[in-house]
């Protein structure tokens, strides 16, 4: 359940330069090397030497062996967990330590898109223009709800719904964007090879089941003009507080118009695995259908089966009326239990245009989703499994780090001042419980 994480910027300066440049902090480059930190060309002992900017060095030295203590244990909680998105990269887990400690500057105020008017009728250039327009952000609330009749740790049926809110951004690729990191499809070059490949005898990069819709839609791939489409491509940006990036769900998301007829041709959508890297590529060419696919990849320890059934479908909405959301719809079923038997999960996320593109750091997302994931995977195997399982263990494991007032005994001289260190908000979805719609329950 770990988002994409990764650093923006040269290779090894795990994303804190700009961070703390832009914070008025101390810079930070290079490794940790036997406690020792390179600053530039200056060597500092502190493991986070922005701190020391921050509290003063002496008070930096006592604090040091809290921190240090604070970030093995973080290091050793990643290691008990596994699959987190760092890939065995000290420097990025490093910048991402570090960054609960970074006091973040203010947003700039930014103009609102979404109060835009609509086209004058006269204007025969408005549509593409605002088609055109870049810069535009949607808050994204993905609600979550589970119906499972064959958890095995529910003698009944399993229901649980929750959400948690992310950002993202309307690239426009034929504007040459530059995506965010994550992003594979990041050119329309790329974007149109990918869209073509359909037209292969096996699908190419998609997996229809329905031959109907497959039919359908190299049929209107054939038909494309090229020169005359526009795609929004929906992406979470890079953090610009920390160089990160959480991309839940969604990698990417594409939808396509005809100029010529100021229509619907197509849209694409990439799914994400738990480190929100791209995995599996569904297309449709309507609104309103659900399109049949499969899923075509283990997105969650309850997952069960790369071939469960997934259909997918996007509500019709004008690209232009910003002040009405669009959604987006995915039903998944189990393998053994095909329609139609009733889905086991429905993820419905709504987009609403924002004014707003800050985002919630990205320790804190990854935190929720596991708390989140944690929960249900605890419901489904049933308490007693769940109190013996690896993930019982890892998730203490994890705990652990996220607590070191607590429960290092290095922190504890110093738990006060280090409790005022840390970032508002830092660890708020691991002590405070998150809001579900519906807690875990067996129905």
């Amino acid at each position: 359940a770990w988002g994409a994480m990764g650093a923006a910027g040269a290779e090894g300066d795990g994303g804190c330069p700009a961070m703390l440049e832009e914070a008025g902090l101390l810079q930070l480059s290079g490794q940790r090397s036997s406690g020792t930190l390179v600053s530039g060309t200056v060597e500092t002992p502190f493991l986070c030497p922005h701190v020391a900017t921050r509290v003063g060095r002496a008070d930096a030295r006592k604090l040091e062996p809290c921190i240090e203590a604070h970030y093995d244990a973080y290091r050793a909680g990643l290691k008990a967990l596994g699959g987190h998105g760092f890939d065995h990269n000290e420097s990025m887990e490093h910048a991402f330590f570090c960054q609960q400690f970074v006091e973040r500057p203010p947003a700039a105020p930014s103009q609102s898109p979404c109060s835009a008017v609509p086209c004058d009728p006269g204007d025969a250039g408005c549509w593409e223009r605002k088609m055109m327009q870049t810069g535009v952000y949607f808050s994204v609330r993905p609600l979550h709800y589970r119906r499972d009749d064959f958890a095995p740790g529910c003698t009944k049926t399993l229901e649980a719904k929750w959400y948690r809110d992310t950002l993202m951004r309307r690239f426009i690729l034929q504007a040459d964007e530059e995506m965010p990191y994550q992003v594979p499809v990041n050119t329309t070059a790329k974007y149109i090879n990918s869209i073509k490949s359909v037209l292969s005898a096996d699908g190419g990069d998609f997996i229809s089941t329905d031959q109907r819709q497959l039919a359908s839609i190299r049929v209107t791939v054939k038909q494309i003009q090229w020169e005359n489409i526009i795609t929004h491509a929906y992406a979470v940006p890079v953090n610009p507080d920390s160089g990160l990036v959480y991309s839940p769900a969604f990698n990417s998301i594409y939808i396509s118009y005809d100029k010529t007829t100021q229509q619907l041709s197509h849209f694409m959508i990439v799914a994400a695995n738990a480190d929100g890297a791209a995995q599996t590529r569904y297309i449709g060419n309507s609104y309103n259908t659900m399109f049949e696919s499969v899923a075509n990849y283990l997105y969650t320890p309850l997952t069960g089966s790369t071939k469960n059934p997934l259909y997918f479908a996007l509500p019709e909405f004008d690209p232009l009326d910003w002040q009405v959301p669009w959604l987006f719809n995915i039903e998944m079923w189990y393998a053994d239990h095909p329609p139609p038997a009733p889905s086991y999960i429905w993820v419905n996320s709504t987009m609403v245009c924002t004014t707003d593109p800050s985002q919630t750091p990205v320790q804190d997302q990854v935190n929720a989703k596991e708390y989140y994931m944690g929960a249900l995977i605890e419901a489904y195997q049933g308490q007693d499994a769940a109190e013996n399982s690896a993930m019982s263990v890892a998730k203490d494991a994890f705990d652990t780090s996220l607590h070191p007032t607590e429960k290092l005994g290095a922190c504890q001289p110093v738990a006060e001042q280090y409790k005022l260190l840390l970032d508002s908000g830092f660890c708020d979805s691991a002590t405070d419980a998150l809001p579900w719609e519906i807690p875990p329950t067996c129905v």
